[in-house]
């Protein structure tokens, strides 16, 4: 699965300024999670057209090989 993801209106370095690095990381973990543990409940801000951060304004994303 491919999961391209930008959070609007942050530059390069993300939001890991931000404590516990802001909502990159917590799309990074988020993304381990489901990838190396297979957090069914990690997936779901990546899987389905409603995907928690799909429905979030704040990212723009782009998905390949993910239902």
């Amino acid at each position: 699965p491919v999961f391209y993801a930008n959070l609007l209106g942050v530059g390069h370095g993300g939001s890991y300024w931000e404590p516990n690095g802001g909502q990159a990381a917590t799309a990074v973990v988020a993304w381990l999670n489901w990838q190396l543990r297979g957090d069914a409940q990690a997936a779901k801000l990546f899987v389905g057209a409603d995907c928690g951060l799909c429905r979030d304004k704040a990212w723009s994303l782009q998905k390949k090989r993910i239902n």
